[in-house]
């Protein structure tokens, strides 16, 4: 359990407050009472500090997340600190200028020294949103160093464990031969957005001319293939490319966001604003990965950024602020002339300067827009990290560099023969997935009390009469071959009714299609035929009573995969979610049961 204790410094004649946070694991009363040393077998007295950042325990800290915050700290998980001290400028003055952070870090050793602390102390800088932290610690004659380096792009040589070994070797410098050192390696993937009212995939569409049955027995659940539009933002999003969020995020606020705010001081009261709109939505929709029904004011939170009218209002505002304080701008001192319109008002009338961060600013018009948000309002981070997200990883503790290959042309890090696989997932209240929306519909179906005969009586008594209608033959026989005028007035209003009723829930055409796929031998040509032989347990087509997976399995009450029953259950359940709820259930169970009586009476094979 790890702790953190605040407090606030100002810094000379400029009045920067620093937030100083001692951030500590809580150690139980058992424990040593100086956690700034540690003992050895020999007696002698180390760092723990040092102690800790070589600990092979370390290299490798689970992740938890409170309340859309990573814990544990960034520095815990790269440096597996216990106790440490941060000191972080605010967030709207950082500290960037490497002659002001040298003076900082001069300072704040000079204060370690005098106050004989053997904590690290660390000082963030650059922007906050790049983690950056330079920090030094002193103790019984020993001082270590902590540097960074932010790059924007990783270096070709130090894609793989062999240039980061040769970098790491050239920067100990040392002249006698090393020996073999020792690394850890973890690789991890991660499934992010998972939103809580918006389906990720499409429900399959039998209307399109590419499109059958068989895309429901298909993962994830009725997925089909959209062709990626020819343009850069899409491009990212597509299976080529694959971009991770935050790649997403920048691109469209470069590409699209801010092309569109380009001199929106000047129009952004304009009726024509919303033509504008149109497309940065479009782009939203593109980064956050939603579906067009999603309300636009709930897909702004998803990518953490502001929606284009307030992003409007506050450019006006920056340009409102530069105006009245900047004496290099053109503006400056202009004295707003009386208009004999009263439509026609001064930029200066109509806009107030900004008094806070435009960051802040956004956020406060964002809230009060938007009362009740989805997700925390905040455009720091990339979209995605505040939504729930489920990370793999695969890791090789401590490996001689000699027993490992990894290089650009071959690598011994293949994920699936490594030793250790854990999994990190973050929950989510009701997700919205399409697939236990459709389970969910399903099972409320099945445990309704309505009977298929109360559902769809209608059509079941139209298509009795017409089969034991006994008046049908022998009137064909018997009539008169010229119809009388009243029988055609007759056959007349008897065509109107049934076309008014002959279409049920499911129409006939979708319906042939389904039962196509659950009975494909009556097609000529069969599309979706049944596999030859199915397993039994596990993927085995010979398992003994006595074995594991027999006795778990014994009392499940299931169908292979790909059977009749199987496919029965994968078509009900899209009835239920897409095709008309429980009549169309009803509807396609009915025709179901006519069948398998149809080939009951008459001895036809049933497949699956």
């Amino acid at each position: 359990m790890t702790q953190r204790k605040e407090q606030d410094i100002t810094r000379g004649k400029c009045h920067v407050e620093y937030t100083v946070t001692r951030h500590f694991l809580k150690l139980d009363s058992t424990d040593s009472e100086d956690p700034q040393f540690t003992g050895t077998d020999s007696g002698v007295i180390k760092l723990q500090a040092l102690e800790d950042m070589m600990s092979p325990e370390n290299d490798f800290l689970p992740v938890v997340y409170e309340e859309n915050v990573m814990r544990p700290h960034p520095l815990v998980r790269w440096y597996g600190l216990r106790d440490f001290i941060t000191i972080v400028p605010p967030s709207n003055q950082p500290v960037c200028n490497e002659g002001r952070i040298k003076m900082l870090l001069s300072s704040f050793c000079i204060a370690l020294n005098n106050s004989e602390c053997k904590i690290p102390l660390f000082i963030q800088a650059n922007e906050p949103w790049q983690n950056f932290y330079l920090g030094i610690c002193e103790g019984k004659g020993i001082r270590a160093e902590y540097e960074m380096a932010h790059l924007r792009h990783i270096p070709q040589g130090c894609k793989h464990l062999t240039g980061i070994l040769h970098v790491f070797k050239s920067k100990i410098g040392s002249p006698i031969p090393l020996n073999s050192t020792i690394i850890s390696a973890r690789f991890s993937y991660s499934l992010h957005n998972w939103t809580s009212f918006v389906w990720q995939i499409e429900p399959p569409d039998f209307d399109s001319s590419y499109n059958d049955a068989q895309l429901l027995s298909q993962l994830p659940f009725g997925t089909t293939f959209d062709p990626v539009r020819n343009n850069i933002l899409r491009k990212l999003t597509g299976t080529n490319w694959g971009a991770e969020p935050h790649v997403l995020r920048t691109t469209g606020l470069a590409l699209s966001i801010s092309a569109a705010e380009y001199a929106a001081p000047v129009w952004r009261n304009s009726s024509h604003a919303k033509h504008v709109d149109a497309a940065v939505n479009e782009a939203a929709r593109i980064i956050s990965g939603c579906l067009k029904p999603t309300p636009i004011d709930k897909v702004y939170p998803l990518i953490a950024v502001a929606p284009p009218a307030i992003r409007r209002d506050v450019a006006a505002e920056i340009e409102r602020k530069k105006q009245a304080l900047d004496d290099r701008h053109p503006m400056s001192q202009h004295q707003v002339q009386p208009s004999r319109l009263k439509s026609r008002k001064s930029f200066i009338q109509t806009t107030a300067q900004l008094a806070t961060t435009p960051t802040e600013r956004r956020i406060e018009l964002w809230m009060q827009k938007t009362p009740n948000p989805i997700v925390e309002l905040r455009e720091e981070g990339s979209a995605g990290f505040h939504l729930p997200k489920l990370m793999l990883y695969v890791s090789w503790p401590e490996l001689f560099e000699t027993s490992v290959v990894d290089s650009e042309s071959y690598t011994d890090l293949e994920p699936l023969q490594a030793k250790d696989w854990s999994v990190s997932v973050k929950y989510y209240e009701n997700p919205s997935c399409l697939l236990s929306d459709a389970l969910t519909e399903f099972l409320g179906v099945c445990s309704g009390t309505r009977t298929v005969q109360e559902l769809i009586g209608d059509i079941i008594q139209r298509n009795q009469a017409q089969a034991l209608d006994p008046s049908i033959p022998l009137s064909v026989l018997s009539e008169s071959k010229v119809p009388t005028f009243s029988k055609i007035l007759k056959q007349a209003a008897s065509t109107i009714d049934y076309a008014r009723s002959k279409e049920g829930p499911i129409s006939e055409e979708l319906l042939i299609r389904i039962l196509y796929y659950l009975f494909p031998d009556a097609e000529n040509e069969q599309k979706h035929p049944y596999p030859e032989s199915f397993p039994t347990i596990c993927g085995k087509e010979d398992t003994s009573e006595s074995s594991t997976e027999a006795t778990w399995l014994n009392g499940f009450k299931s169908a292979p995969s790909d059977s009749l029953v199987w496919r029965l259950a994968t078509v009900m359940c899209h009835a239920a979610h897409s095709l008309g709820g429980a009549k169309a259930v009803a509807h396609l169970w009915y025709e179901f049961t006519q069948e398998l009586r149809f080939r009951w009476e008459r001895c036809i094979f049933i497949p699956g």
